[in-house]
């Protein structure tokens, strides 16, 4: 039957033809959405996890920019990919492939948000306690102060401990190599400032939060700085012996000056080298005696 007009009223445009329903038709549609699913999840991948520029491949603050940008850089791609579909057919089957892939690369970007979030909040712990162990390098002289800067160290790795979710054990031992850390640094500037008294009376005080195998190289440390200390006591000594015009001191003179400043308990390693200053110091006489 045809339409009839109505006069004044403008004529209604003709129904959309409904989709082709053949098999081949719908195949081709298929394949076709399938090819454009296949474009977009390559493009998925590159974004998350290409090598040298995909969110994966960045760490800490770098990540945190990362992810920022990727859900709508992920929009878009999704935009341009619909786009490309041709009828309503192909774009009803495309676009929920998409969306499931979608769901994929939120779900991985939330676990590397969270990646990078313990990364930037590890490395903003380590920068405090690191600071902190500088300024107990510097201060290791005030022991309130150390006192102070211990506390704080052992706050910052408790409460990272709480956000990390660790268990007591983990935290426990971490505030232990913490405080242990800042001591024995602290300790360590000591003994290269060559305050010996100091840096001993702050060992005594410290060494039971300072981890055993801090200690040994600790202990090695004070040994060389108090043989070095000897070296230097006896090569002042005998720099002032003096040196008279006929010539200068004979070794016997050095060797017997170098006995009586020999500790009683000094090791044979120890012996041997207040024998080279000796040595040393009667070589150094014999050309101050030539240059006169």
């Amino acid at each position: 039957m045809g339409r009839i007009p109505i006069p004044g009223l403008p004529e209604a445009e003709p129904a959309a033809e409904p989709w082709p329903v053949d098999d081949h038709t719908i195949r081709v549609d298929e394949m076709f959405a399938r090819q454009l699913d296949t474009e977009f999840s390559a493009g998925v991948r590159g974004l998350l996890h290409d090598p040298e520029t995909g969110v994966s491949a960045q760490r800490g603050e770098a990540a945190l920019e990362a992810i920022a940008g990727a859900m709508p850089a992920l929009g878009e791609l999704k935009e341009r990919t619909l786009a490309q579909a041709i009828g309503p057919r192909q774009r009803s089957i495309l676009e929920p492939l998409i969306e499931t892939r979608l769901d994929w690369a939120a779900g991985t970007l939330g676990r590397l948000a969270q990646r990078a979030t313990v990364e930037v909040d590890d490395r903003s712990v380590a920068d405090r306690i690191a600071g902190l162990n500088q300024d107990a390098a510097t201060s290791w002289h005030d022991p309130a102060y150390l006192r102070k800067l211990g506390r704080t160290a052992v706050e910052e790795l408790r409460y990272q401990g709480e956000r990390r979710g660790w268990d007591p054990i983990e935290t426990d031992m971490r505030v232990r190599m913490g405080l242990s850390d800042l001591y024995a640094g602290a300790v360590e500037t000591a003994i290269r400032q060559d305050d010996l008294d100091g840096a001993s009376g702050l060992y005594d005080h410290a060494r039971p939060v300072i981890d055993p195998e801090r200690q040994a190289p600790i202990d090695r440390r004070f040994a060389q700085a108090r043989e070095a200390a000897v070296y230097r006591d006896v090569d002042r000594d005998m720099a002032g012996i003096p040196i008279e015009p006929a010539g200068p001191p004979g070794a016997e003179v050095f060797a017997e000056r170098a006995a009586e400043l020999t500790p009683d308990d000094a090791s044979d390693e120890v012996r041997a080298g207040i024998g080279q200053v000796a040595a040393f110091a009667q070589r150094r006489a014999e050309r101050q005696w030539q240059k006169q």
